[in-house]
């Protein structure tokens, strides 16, 4: 399990060796700088939204200017560039925005299955990086073996062989 975001750990739900059930709530990275991250995204948004229905405005008021030749040709066309490029501006920003509530969501790990916990290497207080394994969760439906070969006994174990295994605890 490896967290999608960066951040400091404020809360931590599992132990080794406990039981999930997909959707618990494993940890959560401090949400704050995720928050604040979201509402910037979304005044920018809010902005680059104004800016474009500016835009839009000022291109839809030169085009009768520009039949009646008030206007010119390179003049309309800026107009337009203008409105153009205020859309994608806010396009990118709402994209921004999209990410920034992905990122504030993604501070509650959850676990992905139904599993035990194993390898806690956690506490809270702890900075997790992107990405960077927290511990372990094997699926109720898989199985999850440690072995031990010495080295001298590798070249006699094949892919296919049968196998025994032994449960330690």
């Amino acid at each position: 399990v490896a967290p999608d975001v960066a951040g400091w750990v404020t809360r931590l739900e599992v132990r080794d060796n406990q039981p999930v059930k997909k959707g618990d709530l494993l940890f959560e990275i401090d949400p704050t700088r995720y928050r604040s991250l979201l509402n910037e995204s979304k005044a920018r948004m809010e902005h680059a939204k104004h800016a474009w229905e500016l835009a839009t405005l000022l291109e839809r008021r030169r085009v009768p200017l520009a039949k009646i030749n008030a206007i010119s040709a390179e003049d309309l066309d800026n107009a337009r560039s203008q409105a153009l490029l205020a859309k994608s501006q806010y396009e990118v920003n709402k994209a921004q925005w999209e990410t920034a509530k992905i990122n504030l969501a993604r501070t509650s790990v959850t676990a992905p299955s139904d599993g035990t916990i194993t390898n806690v290497r956690l506490q809270e207080g702890n900075y997790v990086a992107q990405g960077s394994p927290a511990f372990s969760l094997v699926k109720d439906d898989s199985f999850y073996v440690t072995a031990y070969f010495e080295e001298t006994k590798l070249l006699d174990i094949r892919e296919g062989d049968m196998a025994e295994v032994s449960f330690m605890s």
